[in-house]
């Protein structure tokens, strides 16, 4: 595209200083639940192996397959798991700055990468071994290719790339397609000199479908098949209220690390100025569009805002599609480029409420970088492993109860990251199916995150005279029982 220099040394610092934050956080942040439910498919074989065991998941196979490779390659240390998704995180915000030169403003151009960079849902998504940083990645890059190829420039096979790697990154891009494809067909509809390029598009669109076809008829038809509910089905967010911080948590996520002053001072002020922000980028592509601006005005509309509210829809309609806001990781660069579109350093005022949107989201990221993340696994195992004694025993809540056997609970792999894993009279493990062996021992332990079988909790508390409670960070609970 003619216009801005790509590379220049504000997108360099940005570079720079996103691989140092998403670094950090990938060192920083403990492994979560669903992370080592990404580590068991991971584990379950060698290349036709992974994509066996995903048969009782409910996604596709990408993002399982790099994360197997990089464990194969680096081992299982935090960052040798999560250094393909920090590299997606990296390759998103190469791919913004480009989609950003779109913008017609200097202090938009430069403010985009920093707003990608201090996202800290961007920082989470590119800091954990899961497929959602692959999904933005793959629905701004289709984004990029669909408007560049309406525009005329060029039959753009990168089309097919990002079809395939969305496809099989994770279902709801299917949503982003879908919408995107209605942008497109109303480009096309509405402006004559965009239908050769629509006809452009229609080879590499349909190589990229068709490249999903084997694992449509495999692994997916075999995930159709159970009835395991969504991550997303438990309908927290499937109403207003959820479906406005959804879009928040775009700007803001994990703002709770923090603590209320986080959260009330830092992130609610800063959610404002975004939302006032992304208004006025809304007014000034709007004024904007006879100049060109009309097709990166409706894409930017579909893919952040349009196609959240389409998935949310559905979501009421199929409850095993599910919503959250780590589903509409797509939407994130899109709303991003939305408020960048409404920066401006004159007046004074515009520069003040962009710096301090700049600001506040730079706070809440450096907050979830140095923080061990929401489910701390780590600090929960060595909590239980600095107040253990001799003959305590500990009952282990799988990641996964479909497979209750193998699923990682975060006690093996933090005990031998810990470096205690030769460590004498260390509790004896239960899993939770043999819960009532722990009866035998005078002390018991358990930690679980969100959720644990409270009926078992019910046995213990009968049982043993004692219960201890201790919270760790923000969610992770840890029981000690004893008489």
């Amino acid at each position: 595209m003619t216009g801005p220099r790509f590379w220049n040394r504000n997108l360099a610092a940005a570079f720079v200083v996103g691989a140092l934050l998403w670094t950090l956080g990938g060192i920083n942040h403990s492994l979560w639940m669903d992370e080592f439910h990404s580590l068991e498919h991971a584990r379950g074989g060698k290349g036709v192996g992974v994509l066996s065991s995903l048969s009782t998941s409910n996604h596709p196979p990408l993002s399982f397959l790099l994360l197997a490779c990089t464990e194969t390659l680096f081992g299982d240390s935090h960052l040798a798991l999560r250094c393909w998704s920090i590299i997606v995180g990296l390759l998103t915000l190469l791919l913004a700055a480009q989609v950003g030169r779109r913008l017609p403003t200097e202090a938009g151009r430069q403010a985009l990468p920093w707003l990608v960079v201090f996202s800290s849902f961007a920082c989470m998504i590119f800091t954990e071994a899961r497929m959602y940083g692959l999904m933005a990645l793959a629905v701004l890059g289709l984004m990029e290719a669909v408007m560049t190829s309406l525009e005329g420039r060029r039959r753009n096979w990168w089309l097919s790339l990002w079809i395939v790697i969305g496809l099989h990154s994770h279902y709801y891009f299917i949503h982003y397609g879908f919408v995107l494809s209605l942008a497109c067909i109303a480009a096309a509809v509405t402006v004559p000199a965009f239908r050769p390029g629509f006809v452009r598009l229609l080879l590499p669109a349909t190589v990229g479908v068709l490249l999903f076809i084997p694992w449509a008829l495999t692994g997916f038809a075999d995930q159709l098949s159970h009835s395991l509910p969504s991550g997303g089905s438990s309908g927290v967010y499937l109403n207003l209220n959820g479906f406005v911080q959804s879009i928040a948590h775009l700007l803001f996520m994990n703002a709770s690390l923090g603590g209320e002053w986080a959260s009330m001072y830092v992130a609610l002020p800063g959610a404002a100025l975004g939302a006032l922000l992304g208004g006025m980028g809304l007014g000034n592509l709007w004024r904007r569009r006879r100049e060109g601006e009309g097709l990166f005005l409706t894409f930017l509309l579909f893919a952040g805002l349009l196609a959240p509210l389409w998935s949310f829809s559905i979501a009421f309609i199929f409850d095993r599609a599910g919503y959250t806001w780590r589903y509409i990781a797509g939407s994130c660069v899109p709303v991003l480029i939305l408020v960048a579109a409404g920066m401006n350093w004159r007046p004074i005022l515009s520069r003040a409420i962009s710096v301090t949107l700049l600001g506040t989201m730079a706070v809440i990221t450096m907050v979830s970088v140095f923080s061990p993340g929401v489910e701390d696994y780590r600090g929960s195992v060595r909590h239980v492993l600095n107040k253990s004694r001799a003959g305590d025993a500990i009952v282990l809540r799988p990641s996964r109860f479909e497979n209750p056997e193998i699923s990682p609970t975060g006690w093996d792999y933090y005990r031998k990251h810990l470096g205690r894993w030769d460590e004498p009279d260390q509790p004896t493990a239960y899993r939770l199916a043999d819960h009532a062996e722990a009866f035998s021992h005078d002390r018991v332990w358990i930690y679980y995150g969100y959720r644990f079988p409270p009926e078992v909790l019910s046995a213990f508390e009968e049982r043993y005279a004692h219960h201890e409670i201790t919270k760790i960070g923000s969610v992770m609970t840890v029981h000690l029982f004893s008489n």
